[in-house]
Order: C-alpha cells, then sequence, then structure tokens
C-alpha cells in the first residue's frame, strides 16, 4: 500500500534525526573521517530518492479528476490511474497520475506535461550527467563511473540514443543564435584549427571475417576538425619577464591577457566546411580595430577538449527498454 504524503513526510523526519544521530552519537567516536563521509553519502541519496518520491505524491494527490479538453471542442473523461517509471539521479521511480481517454481519442496525462516529463523514463539530470562523463571518455566507462558514484545502472543503449538525438539539435541550436557582434576593443584577431582521428562506431556484419586481410582495419577512423576564434589583447612582457618565467621560479610572472568571446566548434564535415566556417567567422569579426591577425595549429590540444563531443556515430537507433 502506497504512503499518503503526511506519512511519508512523518518517515522523513524520522530518517534525517537518524542521521543526526549518526554524526552525532556514541558510535561517531569509533569511525573514521572516510567512514562516515561514505556513509553520509549513501544515506543522503536514499533521502533524496524519499524527498523526490514525497515531491511526486503531492502532486499526484493534487491532479483534478474533471474532465479536460480533447480534439476540437471534445472533453476528454477521467480513465484511470497509468502508471510510469521515471529513473532520476536517485534511483528509479514509479508512479501513477491520472490518464483520460474516450474512444476515438488519444489519451492524455496532464501531469506528465505540467512536470515536463522527458519523452523516456530516464531524467533530463541523470542523462546529462552521463553525457558530461562520455565527453572524455567510452561510454561503458562513463556508465561504470556512475554506477560506482550513485549504484545506478544505465543501459548504455540508453545514453547513445540520447546522444545521437541530441546532436541532431547542434545545427538548428547555432542557425537560431544572433549574429555576432564584436564589441571587444582587443586588435588581435586568432584563428585556430586541428584535426583528430576519432573511431567510428560500426554496424557488425552478419559473418565477420574470421581472419583481416591486408589492409583491413578493426576500427574505422574518421578526422574530426575543431576550430576557434578569437580576439586578445598584446602580451607584452620586457626581456628580463621572460628570462624570469624560463629560469627563475618563485617571480609571478605579468598577468597574460584573456581570450575575448571565444567561439569553438568541432564536425565531422570535413576540413573544406570548417574551414569556410573558420572563414566566414574571420570576416565577421575582421572590423577596423583588428590590426594583427594570427593562425594558431596546435596539434592535439584544441581537437582533444572538443573533438570527442563528436566523437561516435551512430547507424540507427534501437529500442531499449526502461524496466
Amino acid at each position: 500500500m502506497s504512503l499518503t504524503s503526511t506519512q511519508m513526510i512523518q518517515q522523513l523526519r524520522a530518517d534525517f534525526e537518524k542521521l543526526l544521530g549518526l554524526v552525532t552519537g556514541s558510535q561517531s567516536q569509533t569511525v573514521t573521517l572516510n567512514q562516515m563521509e561514505r556513509s553520509l553519502f549513501r544515506q543522503v541519496l536514499r533521502l533524496g530518492f524519499k524527498l523526490l518520491q514525497l515531491f511526486v505524491t503531492t502532486r499526484v494527490q493534487a491532479e483534478t479528476h474533471a474532465s479536460q479538453p480533447g480534439v476540437g471542442k471534445t472533453r476528454l473523461p477521467y480513465h484511470s490511474q497509468k502508471p510510469i517509471d521515471y529513473f532520476s539521479i536517485f534511483g528509479k521511480l514509479s508512479f501513477a497520475r491520472a490518464y483520460f481517454y474516450t474512444a476515438g481519442q488519444p489519451g492524455v496525462c496532464p501531469l506528465d506535461q505540467a512536470m515536463s516529463l522527458p519523452q523516456r523514463c530516464y531524467s533530463d539530470l541523470l542523462m546529462e550527467s552521463t553525457e558530461l562523463l562520455a565527453v572524455d571518455s567510452a561510454y561503458d566507462k562513463s556508465l561504470q563511473v556512475l554506477a560506482r558514484l550513485l549504484g545506478l545502472s544505465v543501459p548504455e543503449l540508453a545514453l547513445e540514443t540520447q546522444v545521437a538525438e541530441h546532436s541532431q539539435t547542434v545545427k538548428a541550436f547555432y542557425r537560431q543564435r544572433p549574429k555576432f557582434l564584436p564589441t571587444e576593443k582587443e586588435h588581435i584577431l586568432v584563428a585556430q584549427a586541428d584535426g583528430k582521428g576519432v573511431p567510428m562506431v560500426r554496424r557488425e556484419t552478419l559473418s565477420p571475417k574470421a581472419r583481416l586481410s591486408k589492409g583491413d582495419k578493426k576500427t574505422r577512423i574518421k578526422e574530426t576538425i575543431a576550430i576557434a576564434i578569437y580576439t586578445i589583447a598584446p602580451y607584452r612582457r620586457t626581456p628580463q619577464d621572460v628570462v624570469n618565467a624560463l629560469f627563475k621560479k618563485g617571480i609571478a610572472p605579468p598577468q597574460r591577457p584573456a581570450p575575448c568571446h571565444k567561439q569553438v566548434f568541432a564536425s565531422l564535415d570535413g576540413k573544406d566546411a570548417a574551414f569556410k566556417r573558420l572563414a566566414a567567422w574571420v570576416r565577421r569579426r575582421a572590423g577596423s580595430h583588428i590590426r594583427t591577425r594570427g593562425v594558431d595549429r596546435r596539434r592535439g590540444i584544441l581537437a582533444k577538449a572538443h573533438a570527442r563531443q563528436t566523437a561516435r556515430v551512430h547507424f540507427g537507433a534501437g529500442h531499449h527498454p526502461c524496466g
């Protein structure tokens, strides 16, 4: 039997009192700081799960069962409580919300829109965390880190599908951004470009070769090009400043100017497309205040930081269960 919000609040208060007793009671005198930190982390996660559960329960209890607007001027009557799963950063939560339906029309759950539930069961915060971890490592490695930290098991296909869908919005995002209006006074314009070979995800053949022939490769590699542009003030140093930086430790060097209005972009569309975009950036920002132009191609530095964001190409998207 599910608990009411009042019962859940009482239980939460009891759990919090237990946490206070854990850190102030007699047993706290015999544990190390590391042991206490680890114990608190797990229990705070469990407390967060119960608080999220309380939030959802409160919203469900406040729902109205009055008929809802349907297609045209029709009304949809209350039908039942329809269950749904929500995989949060604290764990998987299951609840039932009001479902309105009549024959010949699609059913609706108003609470889904009111709470902005995701299309799939995985929360935005959970998927955002996994994507951030996956930027600098393989998908399976990032999910292992997540499982170790939070005790959550997220299917790799869920992460792959999410990244593939988000990648489709990149071009639209850049198209809807307002045109860049340079307002900086720095008169050095710097353009950067770098390339990085990244492994592509390939669909396995039905009959893989038992032995690779000459020229065959296990992994297909494609080059991604990262570009950047910014303006910067001159870095003025005396000869003595240079000597101090090279040979004398402990002497603070002059403060280096910071890049202004830096723009970065990486893609797998090839060098021609990348350089065309970079040239357009240069033309847009090459105003009368620019006195010096510089091109910087630092091998590996720029690409390693940004190319991994487009390091995988997905051939098709399968269905992944939320259960």
